[in-house]
């Protein structure tokens, strides 16, 4: 057996959803873009209550929808450059091929940094309602006893337009974190489409 990814509304309508960014992840998203390609006029990425995953799943995927630019940068203390992650020149899918990504307040983390990117460089536009704002890149660890450890904060995610993803806790809505919606495709769900959704996907 294999995936259906075409709309039954619009069978011209390739529909991805990426509930995580694991290890296997990345073939998984190549294979499906593989099968979409000779027949998709546009594309749905949906990843609307993603939490996030592996930094670099997030960043070989955008990767195949990307021929150049940055995809993400991290920064240290005092906004210091650590690492900037670009795109390379090969293409898994024809660039010119129309993209919605959808996303919710429950979008996390790698879920952002892909929807920030794509959103930043001009290659999809985002539908939903903002995201989550959860870029941090963290390290832990572990004390003597073994039972215990501690978790700092060593960089924060920053998408290509240089906006810092991450919303701390002195953030207002007004401030710049996360990814935001064009305002003509702002669509929150209501607590029913929610439950719907959850029903469904399970």
């Amino acid at each position: 057996s294999s995936w259906d990814y075409f709309l039954e509304e619009d069978a011209r309508i390739a529909f991805i959803r990426i509930t995580l960014f694991g290890e296997r992840t990345v073939s998984e998203f190549e294979k499906a873009l593989a099968t979409i390609a000779p027949q998709a006029q546009a594309v749905v990425l949906d990843l609307r209550f993603n939490p996030g995953g592996i930094l670099p799943s997030a960043v070989q995927m955008c990767d195949m929808l990307l021929d150049q630019g940055t995809i993400v940068s991290t920064r240290g203390r005092k906004g210091r450059y650590l690492m900037e992650f670009t795109a390379d020149k090969q293409l898994s899918l024809d660039k010119s091929l129309p993209m919605v990504v959808l996303i919710n307040d429950h979008s996390a983390s790698a879920s952002e940094i892909m929807a920030g990117c794509l959103q930043d460089l001009g290659r999809a536009k985002i539908a939903g309602q903002r995201s989550y704002g959860k870029g941090t890149v963290q390290q832990v660890f572990s004390l003597e006893d073994e039972e215990t450890a501690l978790k700092f904060t060593t960089a924060h995610f920053y998408r290509p337009n240089g906006h810092n993803i991450h919303r701390s806790e002195k953030m207002t809505p007004e401030d710049e974190w996360g990814v935001t919606p064009a305002a003509d495709l702002t669509r929150p769900l209501s607590d029913l489409q929610q439950l719907y959704l959850h029903v469904r996907w399970r």
